[in-house]
């Protein structure tokens, strides 16, 4: 295991367009010389005392007096590869750009959309701080507010749609803002519902959100909102397919848990969602108590002018935090949030491997959310976005 610096005019040239456009907007946050590997038995068999506390990290495995050689090996380690695959796809740029600038409030901590004609990223704010919207840019490195008409509530999720913006929202029913999805531009800051109940009950807590080509699309609904007091709630929590025209309808109601995150397929053929066993009313507290932090996949199969989810399985399991958000890449490799970094499960949902991010002050969980920008993975590092070029796209 060994670490390195290259010079930003270096790794410029090495990266070409890419590289001077780091080294105009951002400094390099994290930087390492390539992965640590770990091989197959180290992983599967530790000596027989180790220990490891359900809240903390594989690498904190204790054996007797000191870490498990297995954890020892990854301690420091930026990039954790126990699949070669990991490195085919983080590729040889093994620096994590800081975008923008750091915050003392989770300012980068839902969302999140890739505005590609701007080459910015939306992001909102966490519960705490709520319906605040930022773009950030992937060229200059400037933050600029959405310049929103009216409030919107507690945003989380938030896709492309029809040159816009769909955007999940707990709303705020205190303040006569419903739980719901609406359509936003991003620029003027104007808005409008495009579903804000289901046959006049409440959404409880719209959490994540993607379209599909055909003009429809689908959304958690999570119980957070109403255990945050921004929804009275009413509907049932589920997945919910909303069709071009007609009412919203639900596809998935049988999680064993708080649904979450939800993620497509680039073939639109196979949904995605995560679940989140949570110990308080806190999302952000959210522990794996009995390890059902878990995503869960299944096939999108027309019928009758519509869709269904049919088959669901598990897919993976978080073995520390949870999957908040997460991408596919265009191979169906899996780039998902967690509590130290970003799991990156191969598309057989296999854990290839993990990139590192130290946590930041104000969250528990390191990574809410991310996105893909080509062939960049953008983070949100809850107070500060971190950019990573990969030898994949998404």
């Amino acid at each position: 295991m060994a670490s390195a610096s290259l010079p930003l005019l270096l790794v410029a040239l090495f990266l070409g367009s890419f590289g001077k456009i780091l080294a105009q907007i951002s400094s390099v946050r994290y930087q390492a010389a390539g992965s640590c590997s770990i091989s197959t038995e180290q992983l599967r068999v530790l000596p027989t005392d180790y220990e490891r506390d359900v809240l903390q990290a594989f690498t904190t495995t204790t054996a007797g007096t000191g870490l498990a050689a297995a954890a020892q090996e990854l301690q420091n380690c930026l990039f954790q590869s126990y699949d070669p695959a990991f490195d085919v796809l983080i590729g040889n740029n093994r620096t994590l750009y800081q975008v923008g600038p750091t915050r003392s409030y989770n300012w980068a901590h839902e969302g999140t959309a890739y505005l590609p004609d701007s080459n910015e990223v939306l992001f909102f704010s966490d519960a705490k701080n709520p319906g605040q919207a930022n773009r950030v840019s992937l060229d200059t490195g400037n933050v600029v507010p959405v310049p929103l008409e009216s409030p919107i509530g507690a945003a989380t999720g938030a896709t492309n749609y029809e040159g816009e913006i769909l955007v999940a929202t707990f709303g705020d029913y205190e303040n006569g803002i419903p739980a719901g999805i609406l359509q936003l531009d991003v620029y003027n800051g104007t808005w409008k519902w495009v579903l804000n109940n289901w046959f006049g009950l409440h959404f409880n807590g719209p959490n994540d959100i993607v379209a599909l080509n055909d003009g429809s699309f689908i959304f958690t609904d999570s119980q957070f909102g109403v255990t945050q007091g921004f929804s009275p709630g009413g509907a049932q929590p589920a997945v919910y397919l909303v069709p071009p025209t007609g009412p919203a309808r639900v596809i998935i109601n049988q999680l064993p848990t708080t649904i979450n995150g939800l993620a497509l397929s680039a073939d639109q053929q196979t949904l995605y969602v995560s679940t989140v066993q949570a110990n308080n009313s806190d999302p952000a507290d959210a522990v794996p108590l009995d390890m059902s932090n878990s995503i869960y996949a299944g096939n999108l199969v027309p019928f009758g002018g519509g869709r269904f989810a049919q088959n669901s399985r598990v897919f993976a399991v978080s073995d520390h935090g949870y999957a908040d958000g997460f991408k596919l890449d265009v191979n169906g490799n899996v780039f998902a949030s967690s509590g130290d970094g970003v799991d990156v499960f191969g598309a057989n949902g296999s854990l290839l491997g993990k990139i590192i991010i130290p946590a930041s002050q104000s969250s528990q969980q390191t990574v809410n959310n991310l996105v893909f920008a080509g062939s960049k993975l953008v983070i949100g590092h809850n107070t500060d976005v971190l950019m990573l070029q990969l030898n994949t796209t998404g």
